[in-house]
C-alpha cells in the first residue's frame, strides 16, 4: 500500500461505495432534497451487506 509496506491486507481495500453524478446536473441534484432522502434510503438498503455510500464526485 502507498507508502506502508507493512499494513495489514485488509487497510488495502473499502467496502464503501462512490457515484458519479453528471456535472450537468450537479447544482439541481445537489439542491434536490429528495435526493438525500433517497441517498439515505440507498444506504439503509446497502447495510445489511455491510455496505456504504460515502462518495459522490
Amino acid at each position: 500500500m502507498l507508502g506502508f509496506p507493512t499494513a495489514p491486507e485488509n487497510y488495502g481495500s473499502t467496502q464503501d461505495v462512490d457515484a458519479i453524478p453528471p456535472t450537468k446536473n450537479l447544482e439541481t441534484i445537489s439542491s434536490d432534497e429528495k435526493f438525500w432522502d433517497a441517498s439515505d434510503g440507498a444506504n439503509q438498503d446497502l447495510k445489511p451487506e455491510g455496505l456504504y455510500m460515502t462518495h459522490l464526485f
